[in-house]
């Protein structure tokens, strides 16, 4: 009897302690699975940060990318634009000088005209003082005359229209 009562109440003593065990270890489960949740949910967060800060990153650089790309490409344009800006004078001043030199070749093709027309009237002239003059005056004269006759520029007229045409396009078509 004794036995019997000793076996129930030991029965319930240990019963008792193993359902407190039990419970103790369910608890000390549950805790850890929750603790386990609740790494795995910190981590999966830490993780989405990680991913959002990545993101924020590469479109930040894209934009920095696009934007230096612009300013590189506006620079380039306004470099381009200065470029040809200054061409475009260079090319101006180029056709100023040439204009320019022309009209003095001009000038100097006109001044040489006028003056071997004034070498051949001074032969003309001298042709007519030709008769009045002496032996030695004449031969003075006939050497002044193959002078002249040297320095006369047979094509200086024609020197002159060239360059006149070439100063003032297409004249002689309106003058005619």
């Amino acid at each position: 009897y004794y036995f019997q009562k000793f076996k129930g109440i030991q029965d319930s003593i240990f019963g008792q302690e193993i359902q407190n065990r039990i419970s103790f270890l369910n608890i000390r489960f549950e805790t850890a699975k929750k603790e386990a949740e609740n790494i795995r949910l910190k981590s999966e967060l830490d993780l989405k940060r990680i991913t959002q800060r990545r993101l924020i990153l590469l479109l930040s650089i894209i934009s920095l990318l696009f934007m230096s790309l612009g300013i590189a490409f506006y620079f380039f344009r306004k470099y381009q634009n200065q470029k040809q800006t200054i061409m475009e004078q260079e090319a101006l001043l180029l056709k100023e000088r040439l204009e320019h030199s022309q009209k003095e070749i001009a000038s100097k093709a006109l001044r040489l005209a006028s003056q071997n027309e004034m070498r051949i009237k001074m032969i003309e002239t001298t042709k007519e003082v030709y008769q009045h003059l002496d032996e030695t005056g004449k031969e003075s004269l006939k050497a002044m005359v193959r002078n002249l006759k040297k320095n006369i520029d047979q094509g200086a007229w024609q020197e002159f229209e060239t360059r006149f045409e070439q100063v003032h396009e297409a004249f002689f078509v309106q003058l005619n």
